[in-house]
């Protein structure tokens, strides 16, 4: 407990629920109004609340001095509401269904919003009959692919002919033809025909 009472947080761990949770209570008691993030004290609860503002004050950026509200309840304040656990539970269930709605809100807008995304990527094809057949992307990668590897290979072949030519020349046709030698003589001295 804090010097001038409990958090949310701190009433809520009696009833193993959350500061969320213990807020949507104390408004379903009448203590506090609003919703969340944007909570305020009631005639009703001002005599049971203390609330301080804080800020950090000290950057010359007013953007980097956050300003927040810190409530500290009387911790006295469940007993003499009556608020019981059922009140809790009621505000924890609450609380989780508007979660789950948020969630499946978010989850369809962002189907709705991957659908609008991906039709503006692919715009339907015009009305116009081009009289020919439509070239699919993939089919298009392969046919520049294709056309690519054929001028690297004519490149190579211009480039790189004349020394392959005479490298064959002088190196590997005169081994090609001492071994072809060396097998017909090993023929002939072996076949017993001749």
């Amino acid at each position: 407990m804090g010097k001038f009472g409990q958090t949310a947080s701190e009433l809520g761990r009696p009833f193993l629920v959350s500061g969320d949770v213990m807020n949507v209570a104390l408004r379903n008691a009448g203590i506090l109004e609003g919703e969340p993030g944007e909570w305020r004290i009631t005639a009703a609860g001002e005599r049971w609340v203390n609330e301080r503002d804080f800020t950090n004050g000290r950057h010359p950026d007013a953007h980097q001095n956050p300003y927040f509200t810190v409530r500290q309840f009387d911790p006295e304040m469940v007993e003499a509401l009556g608020i019981t656990a059922e009140d809790v539970a009621a505000a924890k269930l609450e609380v989780t269904t508007k979660r789950a709605a948020q969630s499946a809100q978010f989850k369809a807008d962002r189907v709705q919003a991957d659908a609008e995304f991906l039709a503006s990527q692919n715009p339907p094809a015009a009305d116009v009959d081009s009289g020919g057949r439509r070239i699919e992307p993939r089919t298009a990668i392969v046919v520049v692919a294709v056309v690519a590897g054929v001028a690297v290979t004519a490149y190579l072949i211009i480039k790189h002919v004349p020394p392959v030519r005479r490298r064959w020349d002088e190196k590997v046709a005169p081994r090609l033809a001492r071994w072809a030698e060396r097998r017909r003589g090993d023929r002939t001295e072996n076949d017993p025909e001749k």
